[in-house]
């Protein structure tokens, strides 16, 4: 399988979306200093998308990381983290 992944920075507030096939040791790597953009920060995974094909997968993530696909991913994401 092929995911697309978002992690969080609750200190900073911060969102990082990536592609792997392995999100859950992905977000090991993050959190142990192994990506520079993500470095000295604690993550929380905090939505996965799974895709059997890896072409489709990363055009996900490319649509995802446009400007108005972005904000409406992290409004969704927000929203969801929301407890009533």
């Amino acid at each position: 399988m092929h995911y697309i992944y978002v992690i969080w920075n609750p200190k900073n507030d911060e969102f990082y979306l990536g592609y792997s096939e392995d999100p859950w040791k992905r977000l090991k790597g993050h959190n142990e200093g192994d990506t520079k953009s993500t470095q000295g920060r604690i993550w929380e995974l905090v939505y996965v998308e799974g895709y059997i094909n890896m072409k489709f997968a990363l055009r996900r993530e490319k649509q995802l990381k446009e400007g108005r696909m972005r904000s409406l991913l992290k409004k969704r994401i927000r929203a969801s983290m929301v407890s009533e």
